[in-house]
């Protein structure tokens, strides 16, 4: 971390000149950089990181650069996902949504991604859909729960009002 963190210095002191190359290598570094902190366990971070980043990529950025960097975005949000603070279907969904931009990107023009990195894109978007099924047939069954039990309580309490008329 130090290295990479000596490095995106050297290149902000240099894209304050601004050119577009420097501006693309300065947000490249701080996706890196989100991507160490995404592996050592430090999500929030992370992603304040690539959400700080991802503009100027999308921006001055190559197809692979963008669908990297959604990858790494996409990785990180599912891995925020666990925090049991967020809310994780919002999470999944928007996972979901670079997965599928990262897709297009690294799958268009000339310098199209590895075959493993578009696998890992598939498997990621297949997983995050199966996820949000999940958490939507939880809901589901949660609701009809709670239906049932407003049903019952209703039940009940006439129940209770027949008998106390009738003891009357």
């Amino acid at each position: 971390i130090p290295v990479l963190t000596r490095c995106l210095a050297a290149v902000s002191r240099r894209s304050s000149r601004s050119t577009a190359s420097f501006c693309s290598l300065q947000a490249r570094c701080t996706v890196l950089l989100g991507e160490v902190f995404r592996r050592i366990g430090q999500s929030a971070h992370a992603l304040a990181l690539l959400r700080g980043a991802l503009p100027m990529v999308m921006e001055h950025g190559c197809s692979q650069d963008k669908g990297s960097s959604l990858l790494f975005m996409a990785k990180t949000l599912i891995a925020s996902a666990s925090d049991p603070d967020v809310d994780r279907q919002s999470l999944l969904r928007q996972a979901l949504r670079s997965l599928e931009v990262a897709h297009r990107y690294l799958t268009s023009g000339d310098d199209s991604a590895s075959q493993a990195t578009i696998h890992d894109v598939l498997f990621l978007g297949a997983r995050c859909a199966n996820e949000l099924a999940l958490l939507q047939t939880e809901a589901q069954q949660k609701r009809q729960l709670l239906v049932q039990r407003d049903q019952l309580a209703r039940a009940l309490l006439r129940a209770a009002n027949e008998v106390t008329a009738t003891a009357e």
